[in-house]
Formats: C-alpha cells, sequence, structure tokens
C-alpha cells in the first residue's frame, strides 16, 4: 500500500509503501505502529484513530508517481516490499526518488481495541447505515465508511419520540465540544445539529450514551 501524510504539508509530507494489516471489516488499516480509519476528506481519506492526523492510503501505481501530480519528496519503499513493488512496476531498480528504508512490522491491534471500549450496543438503523456504541466511542457506519467520535466531551442531546414508540436522538453541535483526543464533534455534526434515527429502542440507546458521562 501506499501511505502519505497530509496533515502539515501539502502534497510533500513523508510518503511509504510498505505491507499493511487490516482489520476482519477492512475498516481499519494498521502500519508502522499507527491504525487508520477510513474518511472522507478532500486531500485525505484515512485518519489515524489516536491523533488524528489525515493521510492518503491507496494501492501501489504500476506506473508514474504515486504523489499527487503537483507533490514532492522521496517515497520510503520498506526493505520487505522491495521485491513485490519491483515485480509490481516491472523494474529492477527503484526509481528515482525511491529510497529503501527499514519499517518495524509493529500492528497496533491490542492497543487500539483498549482505545475504543468494550462493545456495548449496535443497531442498524437503515439501509447501510449503523451505530455502535462502546465504553469509550460512538461510531457512525454508512456506506461502507465508517467516522468515530470520543466521548470525552459530547454535546447537549435531546431525544424526540414517534407515534410507534420508537424516537430519535439529537445532538446540538452549538457548544465548543473539541475533544483532547483529536476527534471534533462540532465539524463531525454539522452548523446546527446532528440527529440519529429512527430508532426503535431508543431510550435504550439514549440511557448508554448517557452512561458514558458517569
Amino acid at each position: 500500500m501506499y501511505i502519505e501524510l497530509k496533515t502539515g504539508y501539502s502534497d510533500d509530507g513523508p510518503a511509504w509503501i510498505s505491507f499493511v494489516k487490516t482489520s476482519k471489516t477492512g475498516n481499519t488499516i494498521y502500519f508502522n505502529d499507527h491504525a487508520f480509519q477510513k474518511q472522507t476528506g478532500y486531500y485525505s481519506n484515512y485518519v489515524d484513530i489516536e491523533n488524528g492526523d489525515e493521510y492518503w492510503i491507496s494501492g501501489v501505481k504500476r506506473t508514474g508517481s504515486n504523489r499527487h501530480q503537483c507533490g514532492r519528496g522521496t517515497i520510503q519503499v520498506d526493505s520487505r516490499a522491495v521485491e513485490a513493488y519491483l515485480d509490481h512496476i516491472g523494474e529492477k531498480e527503484l526509481p528515482h526518488g525511491y529510497e529503501v528504508v527499514e519499517i518495524e512490522e509493529v500492528y497496533p491491534t491490542e492497543r487500539i481495541k483498549l482505545l475504543l471500549g468494550r462493545f456495548i450496543h449496535k443497531r442498524i438503523l437503515r439501509s447501510k447505515t449503523s451505530y455502535i456504541v462502546t465504553e469509550r466511542r460512538f461510531f457512525r457506519h454508512i456506506n461502507g465508511e465508517t467516522t468515530m467520535l470520543s466521548f470525552d466531551s459530547r454535546p447537549s442531546m435531546s431525544v424526540e419520540y414517534y407515534k410507534d414508540g420508537s424516537g430519535k436522538i439529537i445532538f446540538n453541535s452549538y457548544q465548543n465540544t473539541s475533544s483532547s483526543k483529536g476527534f471534533d464533534w462540532s465539524a463531525w455534526l454539522g452548523e446546527e445539529e446532528y440527529t440519529i434515527g429512527p430508532i426503535t429502542d431508543v431510550n435504550h440507546v439514549y440511557q448508554l450514551i448517557q452512561s458514558l458521562e458517569q
């Protein structure tokens, strides 16, 4: 895979070609003692779960540079992946601008499991959409993409009930709710509020989320 750091750079950030490990669901990528989850960004498509840095992660191209056409900078190739990369591009030597480095094969799966927390509740709300609550995090999964929120500092929330007994949970984003972990509720919720629903067992989910503050 091709991995490039985007945060703090203009298409010239540190970049690597290496083997990676993926979770069983394919939603998480592990590389060089980091873990990334897919997101939608202008110049990025993955975010570091632990520090919030944005990355571009993709398959390796057969021709041309793996960087953006306006990008620059050396691309580091994991020594374990050199042979596979040369075979992939049909060359005997690395192109100009590529160098071989040693990358430790460390995949922080257990550390990330501890960070994300113990699984509490999962509910499929509608087609291709689900919400997952753990003791430390709240996840929204839509059309193959997962967004993760920290409960260190969540906005206020309320419940609106429907006639059939189900309902929706409303998160208000007018507060300054950026958490110390790098997850920003306000950016995720939008300018006014974010609503999840309809939820059949809305009281149960609401109480679970409330309990995370205690």
